[in-house]
C-alpha cells in the first residue's frame, strides 16, 4: 500500500464539501441564517501561518486553492491587507477588535484582550439580526474567541472537527480557557524538567 503524502491528503480533503464537514448544530444555524431574512451572509476565514503568495486565489501559478477560488468568485476578496501581528494572538485579536496590539494588549502567546475593549468587537458590530458562530482550530486563537462568548450563538471548540480531543481543558467545563492554559503550562514545565 502506498503511503499517503501531504499533497495527496490535501487533494483528498479538497474533495469534501464544506457541508459534509460542518456539524449538524452549525448546519441548522446556517439554514436559519440572516440571508433568509434579507441580510447578506458574512463569512470571515482567517488562516494562521498560511502565505498568500503560495495560493492560486491570490495569483500563484499552480492551482493550490481551487475550492477557495470557486468561493472567491461569489465573495469579496481582499488583496491589499496588513497583519495586526506576526503570530496568532495579536493578529487574531486585531481582527476581533479592530485595534492594534499596543491597544488590545494580546501581545504574548496566551495573551487576552483588555476587558475594557470586549464590548467593541466584530461580533457585536453585526448586531442581533445575524446568527454568529465561531470556530478556531488553534487553541491560542480559541482563547480569544472565548472572550466573546456572550456575542456568539455557537462556539465550536478546537476538537469539533478532530477524531481525538487533544484539548485537556475540556475536563474543566466551567472554565475551558483557564483549564487548557494551566495544563499547557504544567505540561511544558514537566517536559522541560525531565531529562530525555
Amino acid at each position: 500500500m502506498r503511503k499517503l503524502s501531504r499533497r495527496d491528503f490535501l487533494k483528498t480533503l479538497s474533495l469534501f464539501s464544506l457541508a459534509a464537514l460542518v456539524p449538524a448544530s452549525v448546519r441548522s444555524l446556517l439554514e436559519n441564517r440572516a440571508g433568509a431574512r434579507g441580510y447578506p451572509n458574512v463569512i470571515i476565514l482567517v488562516f494562521d501561518t498560511l502565505s498568500a503568495r503560495n495560493m492560486s486565489v491570490y495569483g500563484y501559478v499552480r492551482r493550490t486553492s481551487v475550492n477557495l477560488e470557486r468561493f472567491a468568485e461569489r465573495s469579496t476578496v481582499f488583496h491589499n491587507h496588513n497583519s495586526g501581528g506576526n503570530f496568532t494572538s495579536p493578529g487574531t485579536a486585531t481582527i476581533f477588535t479592530g485595534t492594534y496590539p499596543w491597544t488590545h494588549r494580546a501581545i504574548n502567546q496566551s495573551g487576552l484582550i483588555l476587558r475594557s475593549l470586549l464590548p467593541h468587537n466584530i461580533f457585536s458590530a453585526f448586531g442581533g439580526q445575524y446568527n454568529k458562530f465561531a470556530f478556531a482550530q488553534n487553541v491560542w486563537a480559541d482563547y480569544l474567541v472565548s472572550q466573546f462568548e456572550k456575542e456568539i450563538d455557537i462556539h465550536l471548540l478546537p476538537a469539533s472537527f478532530s477524531l481525538a480531543d487533544k484539548s485537556p481543558g475540556a475536563v474543566f467545563p466551567n472554565d475551558l480557557n483557564a483549564g487548557t492554559r494551566h495544563w499547557t503550562i504544567f505540561y511544558f514545565k514537566w517536559v522541560i524538567v525531565l531529562p530525555l
